[in-house]
């Protein structure tokens, strides 16, 4: 616990020494605003119709998958192991 504090006052000791870059000046070159694309509102963006994910079929398909993983279940529990 006590090596654990030492620790944790070391590093937070370093990080205050570092030196970090002036953020007060204005942006130049690439960082202008122009180089950004047009914020939009949500309802302005044409999103695609979705699909219904379940259908007449939906239950046996996941009827036949849980078999399957069943099968493998029981083919792991009934494998040799060394």
């Amino acid at each position: 616990m006590r090596v654990g504090m030492i620790w944790m006052v070391l590093v937070a000791g370093l990080a205050a020494c570092a030196q970090f870059p002036e953020l007060d000046e204005a942006p130049t070159g690439d960082a202008t605003a122009d180089s950004f694309p047009a914020l939009v509102p949500l309802d302005a963006i044409a999103l695609p119709e979705t699909q219904p994910r379940l259908d007449a079929t939906s239950e046996a398909r996941l009827q036949g998958r849980i078999g399957g993983v069943r099968q493998r279940a029981e083919a792991l529990r009934s494998a040799p192991t060394d």
